[in-house]
């Protein structure tokens, strides 16, 4: 039998024969599709704030706080999701 790294698609290790079953499990587990689970508009309003935070220096909460509060500078322009 063959040491396997882990780098191996699973088909790959059982033709190996590689003998580390929790290689070949997580990469089996790898490749499972993940159910799409939808992003509320409040995981995008702290996403926006923390990279601005981070860009500008100011607090994350102030900025999430505006943001929340409705006031546009261009209320023509809409959030695409």
């Amino acid at each position: 039998m063959l040491a396997c790294d882990g780098h191996c698609p699973p088909h790959v290790l059982a033709e190996r024969g590689c003998y580390n079953e929790n290689l070949i499990k997580e990469a089996q587990m790898a490749r499972q599709p993940q159910s799409a689970k939808r992003i509320s508009k409040d995981c995008i309003r702290r996403s926006v704030a923390t990279s601005i935070a981070i860009e500008t220096g100011e607090s994350s909460a102030a900025i999430e706080a505006r943001l929340k509060s409705g006031k546009r500078r261009f209320p023509e322009l809409a959030l695409a999701l």
